[in-house]
C-alpha cells in the first residue's frame, strides 16, 4: 500500500512497454488553449508528455479519459471547466488480488479515479486530486456490443453508480463506475478513429448537455463516454 500512494505524489508513473523499433507517431490533435477539450496522442516515453499535461491543467483544463495504446503511447482527454486539480496521475494497477484494497485506499486519500485502461499486467487508472467525494466504486465487464454497453451503463446506474472510465481489451468492454453527488445520466458514443469524426461528435454532445467523461480506443475506433 505504501507503494501505491508513494506513486500517488508523481506526476505520471505509468512505464508504457513500446517495441524496439516503434515508428514515430505524432501527437493526434495539436495543443490549442483555447478549444474546450484537448485529446492528445504522447508516444512512449515522450519527455515532455508530463509538462505538456501540467501546462493545460494550469490552464483550466481537467484529465477526464486517457487509454494505453499497447506498443505505442497513451492517449488522454482533458476538458475545461471540470473539477479543480492538484495533482494527477497514472498509475498501472498490476495485482489484481491488491486492486480493490489499492484503489479504495487511494480514494480515502483524496484521489479521484478518472478512467481506466486494460493493460497487458493488469489496470491503468487515471488518477486526480480533487475535491470529489467519491461514495463507492465498481469494475465491470460486457460483451463489447452496443446493446451489451447500453444494458451496463443501465443496470450500473440504477443502483446508483455513474459511468466514469471505459477502455476495451480483446473480445471485451471494460467500465469503472463510481458513485458520487455529480450527474447521473451516462452514455457511450462510439466513434470513427479520425479527428473530424470526433470533434464533430463532441460539440454535437456538448450541445445537448453531456460532458466527456472516459475514453477507449482500438485501432479504427473512438469511444467516449458522457455524462450529464
Amino acid at each position: 500500500m505504501r507503494t501505491v500512494h508513494s506513486i500517488l505524489l508523481a506526476v505520471v508513473v505509468l512505464t508504457l512497454a513500446v517495441a524496439p523499433h516503434a515508428p514515430a507517431q505524432e501527437r493526434a490533435t495539436p495543443i490549442r488553449i483555447t478549444a474546450p477539450w484537448q485529446l492528445l496522442f504522447f508516444p512512449a516515453n515522450d519527455a515532455d508528455m508530463a509538462s505538456a499535461i501540467n501546462d493545460l491543467k494550469n490552464a483550466g483544463y481537467t484529465p477526464v479519459g486517457m487509454e494505453v495504446i499497447p506498443g505505442a503511447g497513451l492517449e488522454i482527454l482533458l476538458v475545461k471547466g471540470g473539477p479543480a486539480v492538484d495533482r494527477w496521475a497514472v498509475l498501472e494497477h498490476s495485482d489484481w488480488n491488491a486492486l480493490e484494497a489499492e484503489v479504495t485506499a487511494s480514494i480515502r486519500d483524496g484521489f479521484v479515479p478518472m478512467d481506466i485502461s486494460r493493460t497487458e499486467h493488469g489496470l491503468a487508472i487515471l488518477w486526480v486530486e480533487a475535491d470529489v467525494p467519491v461514495g463507492g466504486w465498481r469494475i465491470s465487464t460486457s460483451d463489447n456490443t452496443p446493446e451489451a454497453r447500453e444494458k451496463t451503463v443501465a443496470e450500473f446506474g440504477s443502483r446508483g453508480f455513474t459511468l466514469h472510465g471505459l477502455s476495451v481489451h480483446q473480445e471485451l468492454f471494460w467500465y469503472l463506475f463510481v458513485s458520487t453527488d455529480l450527474p447521473s445520466q451516462a452514455r457511450i458514443v462510439q466513434y470513427d478513429k479520425s479527428a473530424a469524426a470526433i470533434d464533430a461528435g463532441m460539440l454535437d454532445a456538448a450541445d445537448q448537455g453531456w460532458q466527456p467523461q472516459g475514453i477507449a480506443s482500438d485501432a479504427s475506433t473512438m469511444f467516449i463516454g458522457y455524462v450529464k
